[in-house]
């Protein structure tokens, strides 16, 4: 098994890329309208705007509460 991201849903997108955009100089991946990715050394950011969780994942984490992040990872088989 491989970590592969921590996911945070938010009700501020916007502000929430721009916020780890400035403190880790490190410029976002836009993958989709309210989904972005900052790839640090090693390990994934996600931000994710509360209404694609709505839509995809029927509420698995919830936005301004203690269920506002998604860890995610990937079965690697050799």
């Amino acid at each position: 098994m491989k970590f592969s991201s921590v996911r945070l849903v938010t009700n501020n997108y916007e502000r929430l890329v721009q916020f780890y955009k400035n403190v880790s100089a490190i410029e976002p991946r836009f993958l989709a309208d309210g989904f972005a990715e900052i790839h640090f050394n090693g390990i994934v950011l996600a931000i994710s705007d509360k209404h694609l969780i709505r839509l995809h994942n029927n509420g698995l984490a919830v936005a301004a509460s203690n269920r506002s992040a998604i860890v995610q990872q990937s079965w690697c088989f050799k």
